[in-house]
Formats: C-alpha cells, sequence, structure tokens
C-alpha cells in the first residue's frame, strides 16, 4: 500500500522542463533567457542577471497559455505605475514549445 502511495505522489511530481524564452516588455526593450518550470515553481534566467526571477506557485496568480509558443504568468506584486494592478509577465518561446501534457501540469498548481 505504501508503495503505492508513493507511486502516485511521485506521478503528481513536475518534471523540470527548460525553455529558451524571450521576454517581451511593453516599454523597454526584450530580453533573452530561459524559463525553467519545477516543483517548486517557475524561474527566468536571463542573461542580464539583473532580470532574472524566481516565482513560487504560490506567488502565481495565473499562468495563461497564449499559444504553444507564447504564455502569461500573472503574479501577485503590485505595480506602483499602474496603480497597484498586478505585474504581468509575457514570454515567448524561441526553441520549441510548451506541449499540452506540461501545461496540463502547470494548470493543476
Amino acid at each position: 500500500m505504501k508503495y503505492l502511495i508513493l507511486l502516485l505522489a511521485s506521478s503528481t511530481l513536475l518534471a523540470a522542463e527548460t525553455f529558451p524564452v524571450v521576454h517581451e516588455k511593453t516599454l523597454r526593450r526584450d530580453s533573452t533567457g530561459t524559463i525553467e518550470i519545477t516543483d517548486s515553481g517557475i524561474a527566468f534566467h536571463a542573461q542580464n542577471k539583473k532580470e532574472s526571477r524566481r516565482w513560487g506557485w504560490l506567488d502565481i496568480q495565473y499562468f495563461d497559455r497564449i499559444s504553444r509558443k507564447e504564455f502569461v504568468i500573472l503574479t501577485y506584486k503590485d505595480q506602483r505605475l499602474y496603480l497597484g494592478r498586478d505585474k504581468e509577465y509575457r514570454f515567448r518561446i524561441t526553441k520549441g514549445e510548451l506541449p499540452d501534457t506540461e501545461f496540463a501540469q502547470i494548470s493543476r498548481h
């Protein structure tokens, strides 16, 4: 019985996935880097280290896939410039795509 529980628990774990991306910004120059999706959350590793970000699953309001190559992360972080509107990050995958199975696992968080 305990092996069945361990097997079920391990099957729901999210395998670490990494995608090369462009972080699309509205008023500033886009930045390139990689997105890493793990059990603990999502991390953006930018070429410019100052632009790197890490979000735990509790920091993310929603993860919306626009297409297989584009997605948006809405966080709980407020933007002072927009009177407290929550911060949104938009990414475009440059090589590969976000599979349906991966999106389904992310959506469960």
